[in-house]
């Protein structure tokens, strides 16, 4: 893996005049009714994609772990940037074609008031990829530890309505779209940027966001 770098966020993105108060301060605390109606998987609604080779989820648990994973076989092409170089595959060093990767942001999630906010402390890109006789193989070619005053942070108003999640903010998700994606991403590995950028890209080609910046999950 790569070593880590440095990011440094001062201001918080998502929902404009948005103020999110530590949400990995809340990772040992009980849920309240309202938080466990919001445990499980949402899955991005996307238009004109195959479910099994675009993924865009965000999975929040009952410890208030959080991730956002975003990938598949669309980002087959992170193999082609100058970033990929000399990146160590591992068992998948003898594929001819990487299939596909992902990028994962992870870190603690919490409600406060009608606002839905993430901190990020550490962000993953995989590569996957077919070997004989194995099958799918995914292997972990870079993870970026983030510290405290490095985290990501995101900030979106909620509204569920049964198995349907919307969330409302300046962007879908981290380092994807926005004026704030180039700081988000600025520091960080220049593989993880690639990544991000090529995410970003084909996220947007295929969200429909609602009127106000508002986007549509559905519990999987």
């Amino acid at each position: 893996m790569r070593p880590g770098s440095t990011l440094w966020i001062a201001a918080v993105v998502g929902c404009s005049a948005l103020a999110i108060a530590g949400c990995d301060e809340t990772a040992n605390s009980p849920l309240s009714p309202q938080e466990q109606a919001l445990v499980g998987r949402w899955r991005l609604e996307l238009s004109g994609v195959d479910v099994e080779d675009f993924e865009f989820v965000y999975a929040l648990d009952d410890e208030h772990r959080a991730s956002n994973r975003m990938g598949g076989a669309w980002l087959r092409t992170v193999r082609e940037t100058e970033a990929f170089q000399g990146v160590d595959l591992g068992s998948l060093q003898s594929v001819s074609a990487v299939d596909g990767a992902y990028v994962t942001w992870q870190g603690t999630w919490a409600v406060r008031g009608d606002s839905l906010c993430f901190a990020f402390t550490r962000v993953q890109v995989e590569v996957f990829g077919t070997l004989p006789i194995v099958g799918r193989v995914t292997v972990p070619v870079h993870r970026q530890d983030l510290t405290a005053g490095q985290q990501v942070e995101l900030g979106y108003t909620y509204r569920r309505d049964g198995e349907r999640l919307t969330l409302g903010g300046a962007a879908v998700g981290a380092g994807l779209g926005g004026e704030a994606a180039a700081v988000q991403t600025a520091h960080l590995d220049p593989l993880v940027r690639e990544a991000l950028a090529l995410a970003g890209r084909a996220v947007m080609e295929h969200c429909q966001s609602g009127p106000a910046n508002e986007f549509v999950y559905r519990r999987e």
